[in-house]
């Protein structure tokens, strides 16, 4: 059987993981029974196992049985999950209790990942191309005032993320640098302000005044966006975040060396980084295949 999980990163699966899996779909019998699984594995795992151990996978299992009684691995979805979590509730159980199952759900999980044959899948990332990028920055110079194509390119230029960029303040921005304590992680991060940053950077207001009011939720700024794209004849399903991976991802082709990149991102680990130069040189190899046709 093959299992195809669809996640944002390479990365060994977690609790978190099944929670933000887009999907997770069965290529080869699909109405497997999750429960056939776990008890096998249970069995061949019986003679490592104390007999309390035993005892209490199959409690957990009774459980989720109860919630699920013919659960199938094509079911095993973020919905899923949550739903779970408010059954459990519903039935008085401490959230000390709920952890506990939700640590036995990853770990009969993690059986299939190891034991099965995994087919990883990982989300495609949407970003703009450098000449996309072009687009945007001479429709900016012919609409100076249009607030939306503004942000947009700070957003390129800098690759903030969305919460960071709504709760940025002309505090942070200090002569040559912007300064912004990541709402994520909590990471002050440090960017040099460039020509471009500058040239799309609003009139200065006061210290206490946000840099971009006009950003008053996600939801709306990504219709905004998607609108003044598609005017631009991009369709691409680009969102707020699909700027940060431009960045990163231009970043990278201009030759900024991958540790800066991960500084300007405030990336705590420089693996994560490395996502985006493994998308730079699978781009390198699909323009390469075009010698094969000469």
């Amino acid at each position: 059987m093959t299992i195809t999980l669809s996640i944002s990163e390479d990365k060994e699966v977690t609790l978190n993981d099944l929670r933000k899996a887009v999907r997770i779909t069965v290529l080869e019998s699909p109405n497997k029974r999750f429960y056939d699984f776990v008890k096998e594995q249970i069995e061949l795992r019986k003679g490592s196992y104390a007999k309390d151990t035993v005892k209490t996978y199959y409690k957990y299992i009774r459980m989720l049985k109860r919630f699920a009684p013919n659960l199938t691995f094509s079911e095993l979805t973020t919905n899923f999950v949550h739903r779970y979590v408010s059954w459990l509730r519903q039935r008085g159980l401490s959230h000390n209790t709920i952890a506990f199952h939700l640590k036995n759900l990853r770990t009969f999980s993690n059986w299939a990942i190891k034991e099965v044959k995994i087919k990883w899948q990982v989300s495609e990332r949407v970003y703009l191309t450098i000449e996309e990028i072009k687009k945007i920055e001479r429709a900016f110079e012919r609409e100076p005032h249009n607030q939306v194509l503004r942000w947009t390119l700070f957003l390129i230029y800098t690759g903030l993320r969305y919460a960071d960029i709504k709760r940025l303040r002309w505090k942070n921005v200090k002569e040559n640098w912007i300064y912004v304590k990541q709402h994520k992680t909590g990471e002050l991060v440090s960017i040099p302000i460039s020509k471009k940053i500058r040239r799309v950077l609003p009139e200065r207001g006061k210290d206490n005044d946000f840099v971009f009011p006009q950003i008053t939720s996600n939801q709306v700024a990504n219709r905004q966006l998607k609108r003044e794209l598609r005017k631009l004849g991009i369709t691409k399903n680009v969102t707020l975040h699909c700027l940060r991976h431009t960045f990163a991802i231009t970043s990278i082709q201009l030759g900024i060396p991958i540790e800066v990149v991960s500084k300007l991102l405030g990336h705590t680990e420089i693996k994560t980084t490395q996502i985006y130069a493994r998308i730079v040189d699978k781009t390198k190899e699909q323009y390469m295949r075009a010698w094969d046709n000469l």
